[in-house]
């Protein structure tokens, strides 16, 4: 069965309420400190992207798979606007999709090492059709290796998938998929803000001009933070884990969000698309949590046995 989410309402809207909060501090910070339009759009777009994951969140797990094929849905879609034969590329990607369907039918010993084999090959054939200018298929690759460890996250409410947490209780499965959500999203934003505020030296000049040294220490440094202080009020984890956690989740999201820029500079485009004011596509704004997603199953896994 799956959690019962009622009996918990109590700590998940604290974190809830200190997510909103943080959001809210940041739109004031920006409406006080930048007048431009397009990042006012950057920032207040938060506030329908969050409620989206919420709801996800208080669906679990139904609404992670919804989340999930919801996301899928909208990168085929877009990614279908760069491919070379549309009808081909929609084919291949039905195809891959049933072939990974069929992975998370297998035992969960044998699940999560194809899994991860999956996501690293993904990486690496995804460099290959960069460089091919087989964009589309690269990408796709990629985001269904990477966001499908989404369905792991959901599959953790199982019945044989309930693990016995150092806090004992039931819900800590719901409380890594909301820690995945959290952190990936505020690190994103708390790059942003402080690129934005304290941004002098690029990053990576040729990939993304607008990405800082300035602006990925402060994610590393709120999302550490981020992850200690849930992680410790949940007794998730101690804390040189959450600690340890939070800054490789900071450093994937950097490397999520680089990753997806060498696609966009092959196909020379800015957004992917433009379905999201002030971010650009649907994949402009996963591109982070395609690697954070299997970093935190992993360390779910590892650390503290969940799956």
């Amino acid at each position: 069965m799956a959690p019962n989410f009622l009996n918990y309402l109590d700590p998940i809207f604290v974190v809830f309420a200190c997510l909103y909060g943080f959001l809210a501090i940041s739109s004031a910070l920006v409406w006080r400190m930048d007048t431009s339009a397009s990042l006012r759009q950057q920032i207040f777009a938060w506030w329908r992207i969050f409620p989206i994951a919420t709801l996800a969140i208080l669906l679990f797990p139904y609404g992670i798979n919804a989340l999930f094929y919801l996301v899928l849905w909208l990168v085929w879609r877009e990614l279908t606007n760069y491919a070379d034969d549309p009808k081909q590329f929609s084919a291949l990607a039905l195809a891959t999709l049933v072939g990974y369907s069929a992975v998370l039918l297998m035992p969960m010993p044998w699940q999560l090492p194809v899994q991860y084999a999956g996501f690293v090959l993904s990486v690496v054939v995804y460099r290959m059709l960069i460089h091919a200018r087989k964009v589309a298929v690269g990408c796709w690759l990629l985001a269904l290796n990477g966001l499908g460890f989404l369905l792991t996250v959901a599959s953790w409410s199982a019945p044989n998938a309930i693990a016995t947490p150092v806090n004992g209780s039931e819900l800590a499965n719901l409380q890594w998929a909301v820690l995945l959500l959290v952190l990936t999203a505020l690190n994103d934003v708390a790059q942003f803000i402080a690129g934005k505020c304290f941004g002098k030296h690029c990053l990576a000049p040729m990939l993304s001009p607008n990405k800082t040294w300035q602006g990925a220490l402060g994610g590393v440094m709120v999302t550490a933070t981020l992850a200690l202080v849930i992680g410790s009020y949940w007794q998730l984890a101690s804390t040189v884990s959450l600690l340890g956690l939070g800054v490789t989740v900071a450093i994937c999201g950097i490397i999520g969000d680089l990753s997806l820029s060498s696609a966009k500079r092959q196909l020379g485009v800015k957004d992917f698309s433009q379905l999201i004011p002030g971010h650009g596509g649907i994949l402009d704004r996963v591109d982070s949590l395609i690697f954070t997603t299997p970093v935190v199953v992993l360390w779910a896994q590892l650390g503290f046995g969940v799956v």
